[in-house]
């Protein structure tokens, strides 16, 4: 049985390290939308609940600074 290392690309590499990196401040996000929605419920802040108008923000300020802040990151740019 052989152990070598399959052969990669450098834009599949770098690629692949940019997603895996972006997956943790995105799951942060995630919870933080969760979290939101669940303290709107549970205090009966409002009789409906518009969900885009909750969730935009969301969308528009924090899931663009952590694609941001990895495709600068000195690990991901081999």
């Amino acid at each position: 049985m052989s152990h070598r290392a399959t052969p990669l690309r450098a834009f599949a590499y770098t690629f692949g390290k940019f997603l895996s990196n972006l997956m943790v401040p995105t799951a942060m996000a995630l919870a933080l939308a969760v979290t939101a929605l669940v303290m709107v419920v549970v205090r009966g802040e409002a009789p409906g609940i518009d969900l885009a108008a909750l969730y935009l923000p969301i969308l528009l300020s924090t899931l663009p600074m952590p694609a941001g802040a990895v495709a600068r990151h000195p690990l991901t740019n081999h």
